[in-house]
């Protein structure tokens, strides 16, 4: 078996175990060994948890949300079919940006909120482009608050940004435009909204990673202003930091919630889950209608760095995919645990995200990963011999740099943990209890 440290791992389900040894053999590239080993039984526990769900509460259908939903409702089929689960699964292509930009004329200051999250490498051009502005649209609104061109494209540090979304919040150009382009994005947004299904049902059911439900928010504002009227939402996430607003509908979390252990959340990484989903298709920037009747979605152009992960994404998902076939050709729908599937998943993905081997973490490195909803910039999830910005990540300096942090530009690494690994400092443990404890602070703070 790969790597004895799953072991245990996925003894909790000996099946689990056979099935990834037949997905890919000892000659295997590494990365292909973590996607049957940890992403395949993972997403496969998630997947089957959703339907389950859906089952109780007498859902005949389910969207998937692009993206990170494509993996997981090829998954869904597959069991559907193997079990002949009578649920409908559909794979509902949208972004944070072609959800969020239909209604921001709808939210109120909450668009600003939203238009003005900080990201790990920013620039004001960045920033503007998130509304879809062209270069000239910018100018005007750097004339009107008096910001210099020659600064539209440096990054901008923490004091910058605030500084930069003070103005931004103040200019009447940029509100204009906002309003311009969210209600010229509304009709088509609605659209396909009506299009694929979703004024059909009563009660409809979305799947997708989490994290803090603003999907499940923008889409409830798009569905209740076209008045149909509009079904009530519960969503399926992976796990949430924070939960849907309670007016956009029920909720339920697979992994983690929101109130739960602080080692169940730390111990995770939403940026190398994230990986792990990673479709095959650009990101949505909108819809268009079609030769004036269908409405189709407008994704980024795949090229260079799109083309490059994928690549990748293929490769990962054939193998999920081929583990699915697998594993519901030896079981039925009530074969597995659902307290086993979560505990296995838990081992796994702890095992894996809070201390990966250098190997396994130079693997994911592979991809190039942005934490921009306009994605105009990548770097890799991993990256080797940054001991000085870890360094800056230990406890003290954190302190310092919390006094600091007007001054402060580099974010941390997107995965610290991997990159950690892939460092030559040698009290690594120490090193990741440091890490740990300021997240933990963080959340308790959060909690508050």
């Amino acid at each position: 078996m790969y790597n004895s440290k799953y072991k245990n791992a996925l003894s909790i389900i000996p099946d689990f175990a056979e099935t990834a040894e037949i997905c890919v053999d000892e000659k295997a590239d590494i990365f292909s060994k973590i996607t049957a080993y940890v992403t395949a039984p993972v997403l496969y526990s998630y997947v089957l948890w959703t339907l389950k769900q859906a089952q109780n509460l007498n859902l005949n259908k389910l969207w998937f949300l692009a993206r990170d939903g494509h993996i997981l409702y090829n998954i869904a089929k597959i069991l559907c079919d193997k079990y002949n689960i009578p649920i409908e699964c559909h794979y509902y292509y949208c972004s944070r940006m072609a959800l969020r930009m239909p209604v921001y004329h709808l939210m109120g200051d909450s668009a600003y909120d939203m238009l003005l999250i900080r990201g790990a490498s920013l620039t004001p051009d960045h920033v503007l482009k998130r509304l879809n502005l062209n270069d000239n649209e910018c100018n005007l609104i750097y004339n009107e608050i008096n910001f210099p061109l020659s600064n539209s494209n440096k990054i901008l540090s923490r004091s910058e940004f605030s500084a930069f979304s003070d103005k931004i919040r103040k200019s009447k150009v940029f509100s204009s435009f906002l309003k311009e382009k969210s209600t010229s994005a509304l009709k088509n947004a609605i659209s396909y909204a009506q299009q694929e299904g979703l004024f059909d049902e009563e009660h409809i059911g979305i799947v997708d990673s989490g994290w803090n439900g603003s999907m499940q928010n923008s889409l409830h504002i798009l569905l209740e202003y076209a008045g149909k009227p509009a079904p009530k939402i519960t969503g399926f996430y992976f796990g949430l930091y924070s939960p849907p607003e309670k007016k956009a509908g029920d909720w339920f979390t697979w992994y983690f919630a929101p109130n739960s252990s602080p080692k169940q959340i730390l111990k995770f990484n939403n940026n190398v889950y994230e990986c792990m989903c990673y479709a095959p298709h650009g990101t949505v920037m909108g819809y268009e209608k079609k030769d004036n009747k269908k409405i189709i979605p407008i994704c980024k152009e795949l090229k260079n760095i799109d083309l490059h992960n994928a690549e990748i994404a293929k490769k990962q998902e054939k193998i999920c995919i081929e583990f699915a076939n697998k594993i519901s050709d030896k079981s039925d729908f009530n074969s597995f645990e659902l307290k086993d599937l979560h505990k296995m998943s838990t081992l796994l993905l702890q095992q894996f995200m809070f201390n990966p081997d250098k190997e396994e973490a130079l693997a994911f490195s592979e991809f190039l990963f942005c934490d921009d909803l306009g994605e105009h910039y990548f770097f890799p999830l991993v990256q080797e011999n940054q001991e000085n910005v870890l360094k800056n990540c230990l406890f003290l300096k954190r302190i310092k740099r919390f006094f600091l942090r007007n001054k402060e530009i580099n974010p941390d690494p997107f995965w610290i943990y991997g990159s950690l690994n892939c460092s030559n400092i040698k009290l690594k443990s120490w090193y990741r209890k440091n890490f740990y404890l300021w997240d933990l602070i963080r959340l308790y703070n959060r909690r508050k």
